[in-house]
């Protein structure tokens, strides 16, 4: 066989080795978004069957809502990248809050309301497995499953939408315990949010970069503290810290600056840079009096900057 032969073969076997990588890349790539449809698919189902035996009393028959509030609204969908609706994918931040919220929720109930506890780990009777699995159902909106399930099961047992809804609201108790609820302003933000509304261009509203050789100067404290209120909405630090004095699933963050606060264990910490540092890079290591330690996120030293977390700070500083 010739060189010349030899050489076309190679490369021949070369190209037909990078179509065959190429094809099983993109097989590979759309397995796996099946394979993660079909596992939210199955937690949503599970979610779907607990809602059934729990939830709709309160909530519906569909979650459209009866004595408690509609839970089957666009405000608590958490949009994929695949979302069949085209809009853009749920930011991580928000996601996050929105998660958090509807856990603590239906782990804590809400004071002074008949929406009771259900974690076990506040004396209820769910775990957070099974708390999650009713967050998937409901972030991701699959109130199909609930229609399809609750048909299967009153056709079983015979039971009528007047058998399944509360119908004396007074016979219900008030959850009267409080382990880190949010407040009625960060939940009405949440349930009025549109995920599909567009979002704005990428650096439509950032500030200009400097220019090639230039040094960016520090930020003022105003500059800071503007940054540092941005990333608490974006972080979802502001579903669960309130600015205008409400407790939530955290203590309010105005007025908190400077004041003596108790702890958990007893003692009191006065609330400077130095504390704040450390609520938010480890929040467990001193927990303030009322509030249950692990509902923060504990992973804001490998998400945040040095300089994130001064923005934050001085944000904090400015609600008096």
């Amino acid at each position: 066989m010739n060189t010349s032969k030899q050489v076309n073969i190679m490369i021949g076997t070369v190209l037909v080795s990078i179509m065959m990588f190429g094809g099983y890349m993109a097989y590979e790539s759309t397995r796996q978004v099946h394979a993660r449809e079909e596992i939210t698919q199955r937690i949503a189902e599970r979610g779907a069957r607990l809602f059934v035996s729990n939830c709709r009393t309160c909530h519906g028959l569909e979650g459209e809502g009866h004595v408690g509030p509609a839970l089957n609204r666009p405000g608590f969908r958490i949009l994929g990248e695949h979302d069949a609706s085209g809009a853009e994918p749920t930011p991580p931040g928000e996601a996050d809050a929105i998660h958090s919220f509807l856990f603590t929720t239906l782990a804590c109930g809400r004071t002074n309301t008949v929406m009771p506890l259900w974690g076990q780990r506040f004396g209820g009777s769910l775990s957070d497995t099974q708390l999650n699995q009713l967050v998937t159902l409901i972030s991701e909106g699959r109130w199909d499953l609930v229609k399809k399930i609750g048909a299967e099961h009153d056709k079983e047992v015979g039971a009528t939408a007047k058998d399944i809804l509360v119908q004396d609201v007074g016979a219900l108790s008030l959850t009267e315990k409080n382990c880190g609820q949010f407040n009625a302003d960060n939940a009405a933000e949440l349930r009025n949010r549109d995920p599909y509304a567009a979002k704005p261009a990428a650096g439509a509203t950032a500030a200009a970069a400097p220019a090639s050789g230039a040094t960016a100067a520090a930020p003022a404290a105003g500059g800071a503290a503007a940054a540092g209120k941005t990333l608490a909405t974006a972080q979802g630090c502001a579903a669960c810290h309130s600015a205008g004095g409400s407790n939530g699933v955290g203590p309010t963050w105005k007025g908190v600056f400077g004041k003596q606060e108790a702890l958990v264990d007893g003692s009191t910490v006065t609330v400077d840079e130095a504390y704040l540092k450390e609520s938010i890079l480890a929040p467990n290591v001193k927990v303030t009096k009322g509030f249950a330690p692990g509902l923060m996120p504990q992973n804001f030293r490998e998400k945040l900057t040095d300089d994130q977390v001064t923005q934050l700070i001085e944000y904090i500083k400015t609600l008096k």
